[in-house]
């Protein structure tokens, strides 16, 4: 049974995105929709100080009406993607996974001006999904034929059956749009995973709030490791 999971391309994403990722057969990046403002496209959060820190990439302003995947970092960020850096950088001078989290930011803030949101969120996504030692492979929504104007549970449905999809894979909050009997005429499995707040390793404990920038900047070479046991206490269930 082929498990299938969809989800936009966020900026360097929560710790359970890729619990999620790392339990299918296919990830979709759901990048032809439109893009929100202040959601997570652009932005996620760490620790800092014991509150939230949100490190944003600012995007070009026409295009906050487009889709994800025509929305692009203009040229003028330079200072603020510097900023991003040394964020980091402070936050985790000694960390194990310092040199290894600065290294690949620095080069990707550096190349990606006037590019798309979308792409440099996926580039980040397939980096960390390699340190972490997740091999599922990676497709983009907009390059799937006969979804453009599905909206919802039918667009999620239309991606599944499209894939051939035997299980579809969804994480918190994301069922409570989903049409269970239209999946079910199609013999498709809804199966949800319990991520929990927060795990415990080693006396370690992880929010999974954070962005991965967070796990990746702890553990350094050791993350692979250390998510592969954490991934083994996430829990699933069927829905349909």
């Amino acid at each position: 049974m082929k498990n299938v999971s969809i989800h936009q391309p966020n900026f360097a994403p929560w710790l359970g995105f890729f619990f999620k990722v790392a339990r299918s057969d296919v990830h979709v990046f759901l990048d032809h929709v439109e893009y929100s403002k202040n959601g997570w496209t652009n932005r996620n959060i760490i620790p800092i100080a014991g509150k939230d820190h949100y490190l944003t990439i600012p995007v070009s302003k026409s295009c906050t009406s487009k889709r994800i995947c025509d929305i692009r970092i203009p040229d003028t960020n330079a200072n603020a993607h510097k900023k991003i850096i040394k964020t980091i950088s402070n936050q985790y001078a000694k960390s194990p996974g310092h040199d290894l989290i600065c290294g690949f930011f620095e080069k990707k803030l550096t190349l990606f001006h006037e590019k798309k949101m979308s792409d440099f969120n996926s580039e980040i996504i397939l980096w960390a999904a390699e340190v972490l030692g997740i091999e599922t492979p990676f497709l983009k929504s907009s390059d799937i034929s006969g979804i453009d104007n599905f909206k919802k549970s039918d667009l999620v449905l239309g991606i599944c059956h499209n894939l051939s999809a035997g299980n579809y894979i969804t994480g918190v909050g994301g069922t409570s749009y989903l049409n269970y009997d239209d999946f079910n005429s199609r013999g498709i499995h809804i199966s949800s995973l319990d991520i929990k707040s927060e795990y415990t390793f080693h006396k370690n404990t992880y929010m999974t709030k954070y962005s991965v920038i967070d796990f990746i900047s702890r553990n350094g070479v050791y993350s692979k490791d250390i998510f592969k046991q954490l991934l083994s206490g996430v829990t699933s269930s069927f829905l349909v």
